[in-house]
């Protein structure tokens, strides 16, 4: 990891203008323009336990053995889960939260793009071709704290690695 925080660091500091290259095949005018940036995120702050569900907060995992509902008429299932700390959203939403700390980089992406141009006569085509790759991101755990139904550390859903790519070695 700590090679991809290099790379990173020096790609940062070679990053320069887009270029442009300017050429003519027969009576085509072809125009390239490549473009190379470098970006990162840093968490700021510590993770606030008023943006993470109550289930998810450390120490209320055994919460709602009963899933907090009462059959019975008895509020009191359901009020324990109101007097939790934490929020009431999903607990699918506290990923982002819950994976990273506060200093910790939480993506560093470098982009590449190539837009390409041509013209004939009264004919115009473009292509536009975009890649990423975001190293800290690459084979990343997502954590857990609830495990009731699934271990405290899984590899990154395969959703998220057909949407956002993983065929770079």
């Amino acid at each position: 990891m700590r090679a991809g925080y290099l790379a990173f660091a020096v790609l940062a500091l070679a990053a320069g203008n887009g270029h442009a290259i300017d050429f003519e095949i027969g009576d085509v005018n072809v125009n390239v323009k490549n473009r190379l940036s470098v970006g990162g995120y840093w968490r700021l702050q510590d993770p606030s336990n008023d943006l993470i569900s109550h289930l998810n907060v450390e120490g209320q995992q055994d919460l709602c053995p009963d899933d907090c509902i009462s059959f019975t008429g008895d509020p009191e299932p359901n009020q324990r889960l109101v007097n939790a700390q934490g929020a009431y959203t999903g607990l699918n939403q506290d990923n982002g939260t819950l994976n990273y700390d506060k200093g910790d980089i939480v993506s560093a992406v470098t982009l590449f793009s190539s837009n390409i141009t041509g013209s004939w006569n009264d004919l115009i085509f473009k292509l536009q071709i975009s890649s990423f790759y975001d190293e800290v991101n690459r084979d990343f755990e997502e954590f857990h704290p609830d495990t009731t139904y699934q271990p405290q550390r899984t590899p990154r859903r395969g959703e998220a690695k057909d949407l956002l790519g993983d065929d770079l070695s």
